[in-house]
Protein backbone atom coordinates (compact mmCIF):
# COMPACT_ATOMS: atom_id res chain seq x y z
CA UNK A 1 0.00 0.00 0.00
CA UNK A 2 1.23 3.42 -0.72
CA UNK A 3 1.60 6.22 1.91
CA UNK A 4 -1.41 8.76 2.28
CA UNK A 5 1.48 11.18 2.12
CA UNK A 6 2.40 10.65 -1.10
CA UNK A 7 -0.92 12.26 -2.94
CA UNK A 8 -3.32 15.23 -1.99
CA UNK A 9 -6.62 14.01 -0.38
CA UNK A 10 -9.37 14.09 -2.73
CA UNK A 11 -10.81 17.76 -1.30
CA UNK A 12 -7.67 19.11 -1.87
CA UNK A 13 -8.12 17.91 -5.63
CA UNK A 14 -11.55 19.77 -5.93
CA UNK A 15 -10.24 22.31 -4.09
CA UNK A 16 -7.52 23.15 -6.84
CA UNK A 17 -9.38 22.22 -9.63
CA UNK A 18 -11.86 24.98 -8.58
CA UNK A 19 -9.56 27.55 -8.12
CA UNK A 20 -8.29 27.24 -11.46
CA UNK A 21 -11.28 27.83 -13.12
CA UNK A 22 -11.61 30.74 -15.19
CA UNK A 23 -15.00 30.88 -15.94
CA UNK A 24 -17.97 29.98 -14.49
CA UNK A 25 -18.34 26.02 -14.10
CA UNK A 26 -21.12 23.51 -12.98
CA UNK A 27 -20.75 19.96 -10.67
CA UNK A 28 -20.66 18.22 -14.42
CA UNK A 29 -17.26 20.11 -15.00
CA UNK A 30 -15.69 19.78 -11.98
CA UNK A 31 -16.72 15.98 -12.13
CA UNK A 32 -15.34 15.50 -14.79
CA UNK A 33 -12.13 17.33 -13.86
CA UNK A 34 -11.35 15.33 -10.75
CA UNK A 35 -13.38 11.56 -11.35
CA UNK A 36 -11.63 10.56 -7.97
CA UNK A 37 -13.96 12.23 -6.17
CA UNK A 38 -17.61 11.69 -5.73
CA UNK A 39 -20.33 14.31 -6.51
CA UNK A 40 -21.11 14.23 -2.29
CA UNK A 41 -17.23 15.21 -2.02
CA UNK A 42 -17.71 17.84 -4.80
CA UNK A 43 -20.55 19.59 -3.16
CA UNK A 44 -19.42 19.44 0.28
CA UNK A 45 -16.28 21.60 -0.92
CA UNK A 46 -18.04 23.70 -2.71
CA UNK A 47 -20.43 24.58 -0.35
CA UNK A 48 -17.33 25.23 2.16
CA UNK A 49 -15.83 27.18 -0.12
CA UNK A 50 -18.97 29.31 -0.58
CA UNK A 51 -19.39 30.19 3.13
CA UNK A 52 -15.43 31.41 2.99
CA UNK A 53 -16.61 33.66 -0.15
CA UNK A 54 -14.03 31.62 -2.24
CA UNK A 55 -17.02 30.92 -4.24
CA UNK A 56 -20.32 32.45 -5.69
CA UNK A 57 -23.23 30.44 -7.12
CA UNK A 58 -25.16 31.77 -10.08
CA UNK A 59 -28.79 30.27 -10.94
CA UNK A 60 -30.34 28.06 -9.06
CA UNK A 61 -31.57 24.55 -9.85
CA UNK A 62 -30.14 22.09 -12.70
CA UNK A 63 -28.58 24.17 -14.19
CA UNK A 64 -26.76 26.53 -11.77
CA UNK A 65 -22.96 27.59 -12.35
CA UNK A 66 -20.27 28.57 -10.02
CA UNK A 67 -17.77 30.96 -10.10
CA UNK A 68 -14.55 32.12 -8.34
CA UNK A 69 -14.90 35.01 -6.48
CA UNK A 70 -11.76 37.66 -7.30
Amino acid sequence: MGSAAARPAKSDLVRQAVLAQVEQFTLGDLAAQVPVAGPQLIKKVLAEMKQQGTVRLVGRGRGARREVVQ
